[in-house]
């Protein structure tokens, strides 16, 4: 099964030097926490129309879960995907925030990895990640939204969607993430939101990022 994912902001080396310098700063930004810069983002640059395909992808009966980070949170760390979690909780997208996922085994960091082929499989995410049991989940949830800062071929992504699917089979999931990464193509505008799809391939434990 495919995940659907939707992203705002696009990431490349490679395009045009403005787009893909505004690119890297977000993302430096981003992965350092530093968010602040999304409200002026959301408040003046931001259009209604992209506003309008945010909210039909989270709805207001979503609940949104942080994807963890490569090694067990320790007290008072940094998690950007939480941070971003709570700033839709402010603007109304989504229902509530719900720190499900947890890292219990360290993984290589991917954006480290100089390959593909050197990365964690999405079973190797999956063995690495557990269900927080007692933690609060409201009812009446339509569908769950998985968040996480910026995605590349989304093995993490999809590791967690198959921990959640297996405890919650009945609910949709989606993923979002405030950056795609898109090594295959030229960077002429890093604003742009879209909807893309992650494919996984269970023989190789690999995943695809469709950014057609």
């Amino acid at each position: 099964m495919n995940l659907q994912v939707f992203s705002l902001f696009q990431s490349g080396k490679n395009g045009i030097e403005d787009e893909v310098e505004l690119a890297r700063r977000i993302v430096l930004n981003v992965k350092a926490c530093r968010i602040e810069f999304l409200n002026r983002f959301y408040n003046e640059i931001m259009t209604n129309e992209d506003k309008e395909l945010l909210r039909e992808f989270i709805s207001p009966k979503s609940v949104l879960i942080p994807l963890p980070k490569s090694a067990p949170l320790v007290d008072g760390a940094q998690w950007p995907p939480r941070e971003i979690c709570r700033f839709f909780i402010s603007k109304g997208y989504g229902d509530s925030v719900s720190p499900l996922l947890q890292r219990v085994k360290k993984v290589p960091k991917a954006a480290f990895q100089e390959n593909a082929e050197e990365r964690p499989t999405v079973q190797q995410h999956f063995e690495s990640i557990k269900i927080v049991t007692g933690q609060f989940f409201p009812t009446g949830i339509s569908e769950i939204i998985l968040v996480d800062d910026v995605v590349t071929q989304g093995r993490t992504g999809y590791a967690c969607f198959q921990k959640i699917s297996n405890e919650f089979p009945d609910l949709p999931i989606k993923l979002f993430s405030l950056v795609r990464t898109n090594s295959f193509r030229e960077i002429t505008k890093c604003v742009l939101p879209k909807l893309t799809e992650i494919k996984y391939y269970e023989e190789s434990g690999k995943t695809f990022h469709f950014d057609d």
